[in-house]
C-alpha cells in the first residue's frame, strides 16, 4: 500500500561470526534464509527481477560485510547472478578487502585483493556499497567505478557536516556520489543523524534537507538501515 517498487535484503556478515571472520558459506546460509521469506510471500517477486508487477514488489540482494570474499573472489559471480545488486567490502572493522570507516587507522583504504574484487563486481554488473568503508578506501572505489562508467552508492550513510561521524559522508564526498549519478541513502540511526544516542524524525529532516541542498534531490534515497 505504501507504492513501493522494490526492497534490498541485506546479506550481513558480522565481523565476529567466526574467530577467523565470516565465510563465503555463512553468506550462502543467509542467502537460503532470504530465499524461503521470498518464496512463501507472494508480494515478492523472485530475486533480481527486472520490471515490478501492479501490487508486487521486486527483489534484490546485498552483500554488508564482504570480506569472507577475498578466499575467493570469484565466488561472487554466482551472487551477483542470483540477484545480488550491491556489496559493501568492509564492515564495523578493517577487512581483507579495505579499511573500514570505524576501525582504527590503517594506510590504505581497498587492499590489492581489495581492488581486484571491486573490479570484479562493477564488471558482473552490480555496484559496490560505500557505506562503511574509509575515505581512502572511498578515493579508491570511486576511480574504479568511473572506470566502468558506473554510479557511486552509499546505501545507508548521512552527511558528516550535520552528525560528525566518520560513517557518514563529506561534502566533497556527496558531491563525487551525485557527479556519477549514484545516491546517498538516508541512515535512521540515531548517532549518524546527530552524533548523539538520539535522534528525532526532525534530525533526518535536517540530514535529508542538507543531503539534498550539496547532492540534489535526484541522489537522496531512503536507506534507513533498519535492523
Amino acid at each position: 500500500s505504501g507504492g513501493y517498487g522494490g526492497i534490498v535484503f541485506p546479506i550481513y556478515l558480522p565481523d565476529k561470526t567466526h574467530k577467523d571472520g565470516a565465510h563465503i558459506e555463512d553468506a550462502d546460509a543467509v542467502l537460503g534464509t532470504i530465499e524461503k521469506i521470498i518464496a512463501r510471500n507472494p508480494v515478492f517477486l523472485p530475486l533480481g527481477s527486472r520490471f515490478a508487477e501492479p501490487g508486487r514488489i521486486s527483489t534484490f540482494l546485498a552483500i554488508e560485510g564482504g570480506g569472507a570474499f577475498a578466499a575467493d573472489i570469484t565466488q561472487i559471480d554466482r551472487f551477483i547472478a542470483r540477484g545480488l545488486r550491491l556489496v559493501s567490502p568492509a564492515h564495523g572493522k578493517n577487512s581483507p578487502l579495505s579499511a573500514s570507516a570505524t576501525d582504527k587507522a590503517v594506510d590504505h583504504g581497498l587492499t590489492p585483493v581489495g581492488k581486484e574484487f571491486c573490479e570484479r563486481v562493477y564488471s558482473k554488473g552490480a555496484l559496490i556499497d560505500v557505506s562503511h568503508v574509509s575515505d581512502a578506501a572511498f578515493a579508491d572505489i570511486v576511480i574504479i567505478a568511473q572506470r566502468h562508467g558506473a554510479p557511486v552508492v552509499a546505501t545507508h550513510s548521512n552527511a558528516r557536516a550535520v552528525a560528525r561521524h566518520p560513517r557518514n559522508l563529506t561534502d566533497d564526498q556527496l558531491k563525487i556520489i551525485a557527479a556519477t549519478g549514484g545516491v546517498a541513502g538516508v541512515n535512521f540511526h540515531a548517532p549518524f543523524v546527530t552524533g548523539g544516542a538520539e535522534a528525532a524524525l526532525d534530525d533526518v529532516v535536517k540530514q535529508v534537507v542538507y543531503l539534498v541542498k550539496v547532492a540534489g534531490i535526484e541522489h537522496v534515497a531512503v536507506g534507513s538501515d533498519f535492523d
